[in-house]
Formats: structure tokens, sequence, C-alpha cells
């Protein structure tokens, strides 16, 4: 089974982006023993980046590496529905 790789995009240092860095820090913690890969891409940067994948709304957070690549975007509070959203690992509350 492949480690789990997920891609958030945020543009520059939004409220937003900060919110989801630390949303998204979260659910990796809670899911430490499955070996997250994380990449955060801002689109204020890299504008092109998220073209490839249609990605229109930030944040977005991204798992790369299942076909279909799953999304979600907005917030990321509930992390057990955020996971669930990305076929990721149960997280307990």
């Amino acid at each position: 089974m492949s480690v789990p790789r997920l891609e958030l995009f945020v543009h520059g240092s939004s409220h937003a982006g900060r919110e989801a860095r630390a949303q998204v820090a979260s659910l990796c913690e809670s899911l430490k023993e499955h070996a997250l890969q994380l990449a955060v891409t801002d689109l204020e940067r890299q504008p092109d980046a998220g073209k490839a994948l249609g990605v229109l709304l930030t944040p977005t957070l991204v798992r790369r590496d299942l076909p279909g690549q799953p999304r979600v975007f907005g917030s990321f509070t509930d992390l057990a529905a955020t996971a669930r959203a990305l076929a990721l690992p149960e997280v307990i509350a």
C-alpha cells in the first residue's frame, strides 16, 4: 500500500490559508502512524500549479496518490470528515 500523499493549496498568507495549514497539521498529527506525505503549494507564488489540477478555490486539500485525486476545500476543522472524504484511515475524535 502506498503512502498517502496530500497537497494543500493555499493563497499567500491569508487567514484561511493559515487556518488550513494548522488544521492539516492536526490531521497529519492524528494520523502520524500512517506516514502521510504533505506538500503545501502557495498559488500566489505558483499560480500555474493549481491550474493543472483544476484547483479554483483555496484552501484545497488534494490526495495525490489515488485515482481521481479526491479533494476537499474550505475548512478542515472536522478532521474525521476530512479524512473520510480523502479515503484516509479513520481519525478518532
